[in-house]
Formats: C-alpha cells, sequence, structure tokens
C-alpha cells in the first residue's frame, strides 16, 4: 500500500479564489497574462494589444479598443494537521499511525503535483517540532515525512497540543486536513474548529474496525486508555459488549454532527487508505451544510419597490427630457402648480414658454 500510495493521487479543488502569485491550478484573483476570461476593459486600462477583441469593439458604443482581462490560475498552500497521542499507537489490528503516515504520503504527492506547496505540523500534548515542516514544493516532502511517522515510538499521552498546532498556521487561507482518530472530548474539536475559522477544513478520521468488533464476549479483559495511562478490569458479557460498541458507534455520530454543525464533512478512513476512496467519498468537496433557503415574501416585497422605485425614476426621466427638449415644464404639471398657487391656468390651444405664453 505504501508503494501504490506514493504512486496514487487524489484531486482536490478549493471554493474560493487564491491570491498567491506562484502559477498553479486553481481559480485566481490576479489580473495577469493567464487564460481565464473575466471582463472586458479599454485598452488604456489594459495595455495589452494581443487581447484585442475585435467583436467586442465593433459592439461597444463609444467606439473603444476592447481587450480581453483574464485572471491566472495561482496554488494554495496544503496543511496537514497530525494527531500523534498515543492512542495512534495502539496496535489492535493495525497500527493507526501507519494510515497516517501512508495518507500524508499520498497528500504530498498530491500537491506536488498540482503545483501547491504542503507542509504538516504535528502535535500530541504539544507540537511536535520532530515531525513539523513549513511549506515546500519538492517531491520527497510526503515520503520523508511518511518516513518520520512510522518511526515514531515515543507518542505523548494527550491531544491537548492540537489548539497549538492549529494556531501555528498562518493567515492565509489553506485547505487544512486534519488527521487524528479523533478520541478526545469535543469541546477540544470545537474548539479547533473556532480556531481554524478562515480556512477549508478536511478532517480525517482514522479508525480501525476491530477495536468495537473484536471483543470478547464472556470472561476477563483488560481495559486501557492509551492517552491517560488508566488501566480497567472488565467482566465480558454480551451486554457490556453491545453496549461499549453503542457507546463506541455514539461517539462516531457526534463527531459526524459536530462537523456537519461547522459546515464540512468528515472524511472516513477504516483499516486501509486508498486514493480511490478518497475520490469516491469526494475530498474537499462543497460544506454539507448548505446556507438556508431565502424566505419568498421579502423577497418578493423587494422586487415590489425596486419596481415601484424604477418607476418613479422613469417618470422623473421623462420630465427632464420634457424640460431639456421643448425649454418649459408639461401642460399638466404647469396647471397644477399654478392652482397651487392660486395663478391662472394657461389658456387651451396655448403652452407656457420660457418667456410667456406662446401659440401651441
Amino acid at each position: 500500500m505504501d508503494s501504490a500510495a506514493c504512486l496514487e493521487a487524489f484531486h482536490y479543488r478549493v471554493p474560493w479564489r487564491g491570491r498567491g502569485a506562484h502559477p498553479g491550478h486553481h481559480r485566481g484573483r490576479n489580473i495577469s497574462g493567464g487564460f481565464e476570461f473575466r471582463r472586458h476593459a479599454p485598452l488604456m486600462q489594459g495595455p495589452d494589444p494581443r487581447r484585442i477583441d475585435v467583436r467586442a469593439s465593433l459592439r461597444d458604443p463609444f467606439g473603444q479598443l476592447l481587450v480581453r482581462v483574464c485572471s491566472q490560475k495561482t496554488s494554495v498552500p496544503v496543511y496537514a494537521v497530525g494527531d500523534l497521542s498515543a492512542s495512534m499507537g495502539v496496535v489492535v489490528g493495525l497500527r493507526k499511525l501507519d494510515l497516517v503516515a501512508g495518507f500524508v504520503v499520498a497528500l504530498g504527492y498530491s500537491a506536488y503535483r498540482t503545483g501547491d506547496p504542503f507542509g504538516i505540523v504535528g502535535s500530541d500534548r504539544g507540537v511536535r517540532d520532530d515531525v513539523s515542516l513549513p511549506l515546500a514544493r519538492a517531491k520527497s516532502v510526503g515520503p520523508v515525512l511518511g518516513g518520520r511517522l512510522r518511526g515514531l515510538t515515543e507518542l505523548g499521552r494527550g491531544s491537548e497540543g492540537l489548539s497549538e498546532a492549529v494556531r501555528r498556521l498562518p493567515s492565509q487561507r489553506a485547505l487544512v486536513f486534519v488527521v487524528s482518530d479523533f478520541q478526545f472530548p469535543m469541546a477540544l474539536w470545537e474548539q479547533a474548529m473556532t480556531d481554524l475559522t478562515g480556512h477549508v477544513v478536511v478532517p480525517v478520521v482514522i479508525s480501525d474496525s476491530r477495536e468495537s468488533r473484536d471483543l470478547p464476549g464472556f470472561g476477563i479483559a483488560q481495559a486501557l486508555d492509551a492517552d491517560t495511562g488508566a488501566r480497567r478490569t472488565l467482566l465480558m458479557c454480551p451486554a457490556l459488549r453491545e453496549r461499549i460498541r453503542e457507546r463506541y458507534a455514539g461517539h462516531r455520530r457526534r463527531l459526524a454532527r459536530c462537523c456537519r454543525d461547522q459546515g464540512v464533512e468528515p472524511l472516513w478512513v477504516t483499516d486501509a487508505f486508498t486514493a480511490a476512496q478518497d475520490l469516491a467519498q469526494g475530498v474537499a468537496r462543497r460544506p454539507a451544510c448548505p446556507p438556508p433557503p431565502i424566505p419568498l415574501v421579502p423577497h418578493l416585497w423587494g422586487l415590489a419597490l425596486i419596481g415601484a422605485g424604477l418607476g418613479v425614476l422613469g417618470q422623473f426621466l421623462a420630465y427632464l427630457y420634457w424640460v431639456a427638449r421643448f425649454g418649459a415644464q408639461p401642460r399638466s404639471l404647469c396647471a397644477g402648480l399654478s392652482r397651487a398657487q392660486g395663478l391662472p391656468s394657461p389658456a387651451p390651444g396655448r403652452r407656457p414658454g420660457p418667456y410667456g405664453t406662446a401659440h401651441a
């Protein structure tokens, strides 16, 4: 799987226009020599004769030479925030940290192929500088980080360093993959999501199906909390086994609900990681919670007010045209003003002129 992860890559896209100056694969805001059409502009504003649009110039009512203004595609930073707590090193059917290493290798290679810089921040009780790396564009970043993760033997007890790890990310908007088993209180994850406001976050949930599937039905079992080091002796029975499975499933449901409340969709990686799985689930897709629909009644009221305003504006423009064309006010308006001021109305067949009453 490791060699396949080094060769396979999954495709992702971001729902915003990047501002970076380095060319890449994503839509950008920089107006330059790109190929994505944005608008037309006069030749003096965009002095590039190679982009003159003849058809648009012929249709321009002012007779200006118009050029096509295009934006250049840019790159966006991609980060992985890895959970290196002791629960990631527990071996039941497999070592979760090996899954994290495989995902980081594939993500680094995907970012390299897309033209994006890739970096990682690891944490347990604090930030792990030995497995943290700033943004880089080299092809070897993924395999090097994957080798470091597989060789880790000392894992901290606790995940409190997650908040410090996300605060180390730069303020520039980025695509952030948070890779963890999420076996910690939801309050810690909610605080991390608050600190990640402004970034596009993809929670990658690493899990081992044998943790809840291969539980003994009868007998004495030793339960170990890897993050705290606490041990507990249990007398297993079918009812207790079902209760443990229900607690495990309930934690996953609370995690999914918490992610959807924040507008993100978690990516579930169970027992193995392949790029095809990520393509099937839609990595970095749009938020799962769409914005609420706009109420219809206020929308109709707004249209009615806009229509009334346009009607009044049309009457005012017609009045200005009359004054500019004939140099006087319309007869009905002049008669209404005369009656309001107690003056005699103009006689029929005559129209008021700029210097008195004249024959029509």
